[in-house]
Protein backbone atom coordinates (compact mmCIF):
# COMPACT_ATOMS: atom_id res chain seq x y z
CA UNK A 1 0.00 0.00 0.00
CA UNK A 2 2.61 2.45 0.85
CA UNK A 3 2.90 5.17 2.76
CA UNK A 4 0.58 8.28 3.30
CA UNK A 5 1.45 12.14 3.92
CA UNK A 6 -0.39 14.40 5.63
CA UNK A 7 1.58 18.48 5.55
CA UNK A 8 1.57 20.04 8.83
CA UNK A 9 2.54 23.42 10.96
CA UNK A 10 3.17 21.88 14.46
CA UNK A 11 3.62 25.70 15.56
CA UNK A 12 -0.25 27.03 14.23
CA UNK A 13 -1.70 23.39 14.99
CA UNK A 14 -2.78 23.43 11.48
CA UNK A 15 -2.53 20.39 8.56
CA UNK A 16 -3.51 19.47 5.08
CA UNK A 17 -5.28 16.13 4.30
CA UNK A 18 -4.20 15.37 0.59
CA UNK A 19 -7.00 13.25 0.96
CA UNK A 20 -9.36 15.95 1.06
CA UNK A 21 -7.88 17.04 -1.88
CA UNK A 22 -7.87 15.37 -5.26
CA UNK A 23 -4.10 14.70 -4.70
CA UNK A 24 -2.68 11.58 -3.89
CA UNK A 25 -1.03 10.96 -0.69
CA UNK A 26 2.26 9.16 -1.93
CA UNK A 27 4.88 11.20 -1.70
CA UNK A 28 5.65 11.40 -5.33
CA UNK A 29 2.68 12.47 -6.32
CA UNK A 30 2.14 14.96 -3.69
CA UNK A 31 5.46 16.57 -3.79
CA UNK A 32 4.80 16.93 -7.81
CA UNK A 33 0.93 17.96 -7.71
CA UNK A 34 -0.23 21.11 -9.28
CA UNK A 35 -2.56 21.49 -7.00
CA UNK A 36 -0.36 21.51 -3.43
CA UNK A 37 2.62 23.34 -5.84
CA UNK A 38 0.28 26.24 -6.40
CA UNK A 39 -1.37 26.57 -2.45
CA UNK A 40 1.56 25.99 -0.59
CA UNK A 41 3.36 29.10 -1.55
CA UNK A 42 0.59 31.31 -0.63
CA UNK A 43 0.83 30.05 3.12
CA UNK A 44 4.00 30.38 3.81
CA UNK A 45 4.72 33.89 1.70
CA UNK A 46 6.37 36.80 3.92
CA UNK A 47 4.54 40.36 4.12
CA UNK A 48 7.65 41.90 2.58
CA UNK A 49 7.17 40.19 -0.52
CA UNK A 50 6.19 43.06 -3.22
CA UNK A 51 3.00 40.73 -4.22
CA UNK A 52 1.72 40.45 -0.45
CA UNK A 53 -0.53 43.32 -0.65
CA UNK A 54 -1.75 42.71 -3.98
CA UNK A 55 -2.74 39.31 -3.31
CA UNK A 56 -3.51 39.91 0.83
CA UNK A 57 -7.36 42.08 -0.98
CA UNK A 58 -7.96 39.26 -3.33
CA UNK A 59 -11.03 37.34 -0.94
CA UNK A 60 -11.77 35.55 1.97
CA UNK A 61 -9.93 32.67 2.51
CA UNK A 62 -6.87 34.66 0.85
CA UNK A 63 -6.68 37.49 3.27
CA UNK A 64 -7.29 34.67 6.30
CA UNK A 65 -4.29 32.63 5.30
CA UNK A 66 -2.03 33.99 2.92
CA UNK A 67 1.46 34.62 4.87
CA UNK A 68 -0.33 32.47 7.91
CA UNK A 69 3.06 30.11 8.11
CA UNK A 70 5.05 31.98 7.17
CA UNK A 71 8.32 30.99 9.23
CA UNK A 72 7.31 28.38 10.70
CA UNK A 73 8.39 24.37 10.04
CA UNK A 74 6.60 22.70 8.08
CA UNK A 75 6.51 19.01 8.04
CA UNK A 76 5.43 16.33 5.51
CA UNK A 77 4.59 13.32 7.98
CA UNK A 78 4.10 9.65 7.23
CA UNK A 79 1.55 7.43 8.52
CA UNK A 80 4.33 4.68 9.02
CA UNK A 81 7.45 6.39 10.07
CA UNK A 82 5.97 9.68 12.08
CA UNK A 83 2.90 7.69 12.87
CA UNK A 84 1.69 8.80 16.44
CA UNK A 85 2.50 12.31 15.14
CA UNK A 86 0.40 11.87 12.15
CA UNK A 87 -2.84 10.45 14.74
CA UNK A 88 -1.77 13.53 16.64
CA UNK A 89 -2.15 15.97 13.91
CA UNK A 90 -5.13 14.40 12.72
CA UNK A 91 -7.05 14.35 15.86
CA UNK A 92 -6.23 17.25 17.35
CA UNK A 93 -5.14 20.35 14.70
CA UNK A 94 -7.48 22.18 12.45
CA UNK A 95 -7.97 20.68 8.66
CA UNK A 96 -7.24 23.74 6.55
CA UNK A 97 -7.78 21.67 3.28
CA UNK A 98 -10.94 22.90 2.11
CA UNK A 99 -10.15 26.68 3.00
CA UNK A 100 -7.12 26.65 1.54
CA UNK A 101 -8.45 25.45 -1.56
CA UNK A 102 -10.53 28.06 -1.98
CA UNK A 103 -7.19 30.18 -2.52
CA UNK A 104 -7.02 28.65 -6.37
CA UNK A 105 -10.74 29.57 -6.85
CA UNK A 106 -9.71 33.49 -5.30
CA UNK A 107 -7.21 34.18 -7.33
CA UNK A 108 -6.14 31.18 -9.95
CA UNK A 109 -9.11 31.53 -12.16
CA UNK A 110 -7.59 30.03 -14.71
CA UNK A 111 -7.17 27.07 -13.16
CA UNK A 112 -10.52 27.17 -11.21
CA UNK A 113 -12.18 27.26 -15.29
CA UNK A 114 -9.94 24.28 -15.57
CA UNK A 115 -11.17 22.66 -12.14
CA UNK A 116 -14.59 23.56 -13.74
CA UNK A 117 -14.11 21.56 -17.51
CA UNK A 118 -12.87 18.73 -15.58
CA UNK A 119 -15.89 18.42 -13.84
CA UNK A 120 -18.04 18.45 -16.88
CA UNK A 121 -16.29 15.47 -17.80
CA UNK A 122 -17.56 13.87 -14.09
CA UNK A 123 -14.51 14.00 -12.36
CA UNK A 124 -15.84 12.92 -9.02
CA UNK A 125 -12.71 14.45 -7.16
CA UNK A 126 -13.04 17.78 -8.35
CA UNK A 127 -16.61 17.80 -8.10
CA UNK A 128 -16.26 16.76 -4.36
CA UNK A 129 -13.96 19.52 -3.52
CA UNK A 130 -15.69 21.98 -5.32
CA UNK A 131 -19.04 21.12 -3.65
CA UNK A 132 -16.63 21.50 -0.41
CA UNK A 133 -15.77 24.86 -1.38
CA UNK A 134 -19.06 25.41 -2.63
CA UNK A 135 -19.78 24.99 1.16
CA UNK A 136 -17.76 27.25 3.45
CA UNK A 137 -19.86 30.15 5.11
CA UNK A 138 -17.73 32.11 2.58
CA UNK A 139 -17.63 30.96 -0.67
CA UNK A 140 -15.34 32.91 -3.70
CA UNK A 141 -17.73 34.26 -5.78
CA UNK A 142 -15.75 33.53 -8.96
CA UNK A 143 -16.66 29.79 -7.97
CA UNK A 144 -20.13 30.74 -7.55
CA UNK A 145 -19.93 32.50 -11.10
CA UNK A 146 -18.17 29.57 -13.04
CA UNK A 147 -20.60 27.05 -11.33
CA UNK A 148 -23.60 29.55 -12.67
CA UNK A 149 -21.87 29.62 -15.88
CA UNK A 150 -21.18 26.05 -15.90
CA UNK A 151 -24.90 24.30 -14.93
CA UNK A 152 -27.35 27.36 -14.71
CA UNK A 153 -28.97 29.12 -11.90
CA UNK A 154 -29.93 25.37 -10.34
CA UNK A 155 -26.31 24.82 -9.92
CA UNK A 156 -26.02 23.51 -6.45
CA UNK A 157 -28.87 20.90 -7.62
CA UNK A 158 -26.69 19.67 -10.78
CA UNK A 159 -23.85 19.47 -8.76
CA UNK A 160 -25.20 17.29 -6.31
CA UNK A 161 -26.83 15.07 -8.85
CA UNK A 162 -23.27 14.35 -10.51
CA UNK A 163 -21.70 13.81 -7.06
CA UNK A 164 -24.66 10.69 -6.63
Amino acid sequence: MGQYFLIANQNKQQFIDPFRLPVSEKISALLNSDLINTLLPYLIVGSQNRQYLKFKEAGYYTQKYLGAWYGDPVDLLGDYDEEEQSWIVRSEYENISIEISAIVFELKLDLMYLILEETESGSRCWLELIRAVADLDHPPASLLHGLKELFGGSWKDELYRRIG
